[in-house]
């Protein structure tokens, strides 16, 4: 018998949103390549690249200081007033670490124009387009997470400042990699591996038998 798919809802806030900058399969977005880089062979970057979907930038964000030097994200879309309460440096006490160049008045949060629904017992990671957004990262650390969305339904982009230059980030940016997952719970436990195990996998990762991942283990996953 055919097993169904969980499915995830996708909801705009905006009207006309879903057809300006939908959410789309991550595999849907090319990712920029250099001819000679390892992105375009490693297996696990070529996965990373291509689970879940892809949240982008609906509108130019300007990110400029205010006149206490505290960076702020202003959208050019006015008609959804996106920056009365959803648009915001988050409060020192909530960030409280530094991280590299970044410091508490230079993280934001910015609450994302969509609804975001799965089913009972799943909920979405967060992460950054890591290779999708590297154009972005000499200004930008984004601060990956994960919600329930089985029942909180509105998501947020959290990210922080990098340097003291204000930037914008253009409409159609990859801004966050949505993954869905199957709460489940963990065991574990330790021990030491034989060497020759250890050689084993070695060897069928290297020239002896190519694309051995690939072919033997690679499971291909798939949205839509």
């Amino acid at each position: 018998m055919f097993k169904k798919k969980p499915h995830i809802t996708f909801k705009a806030t905006i009207p006309g949103l879903d057809r300006a900058w939908p959410i789309v399969p991550m595999s849907e977005i090319k990712v920029p390549q250099n001819k000679n880089s390892n992105m375009n062979v490693c297996p696990g970057i070529l996965d990373y690249n291509k689970s879940g979907y892809v949240i982008r930038a609906w509108s130019e964000i300007h990110i400029e200081k205010d006149q206490e030097g505290i960076f702020r994200a202003n959208i050019n879309d006015r008609e959804h007033d996106i920056t009365k309460g959803t648009c915001a440096p988050m409060d020192k006490t909530l960030i409280p670490w530094h991280y590299n160049d970044v410091t508490e008045a230079n993280v934001i949060k910015i609450e994302l124009p969509w609804l975001i629904e799965t089913p009972p017992g799943y909920s979405c990671m967060q992460l950054s387009p890591f290779y999708h957004f590297l154009d972005m990262e000499r200004h930008i650390i984004n601060y990956p997470g994960i919600v329930d969305t089985d029942g909180l339904h509105r998501l947020s982009w959290i990210f922080g400042i990098k340097g003291n230059d204000p930037f914008i980030i253009e409409r159609g940016t990859p801004l966050m990699q949505l993954v869905p997952f199957k709460r489940q719970s963990f065991t574990s436990k330790l021990s030491v591996a034989e060497v020759s195990d250890w050689m084993y996998q070695k060897m069928k990762m290297s020239h002896i038998s190519p694309k051995w991942y690939l072919r033997k283990l690679h499971n291909k996953k798939s949205y839509k």
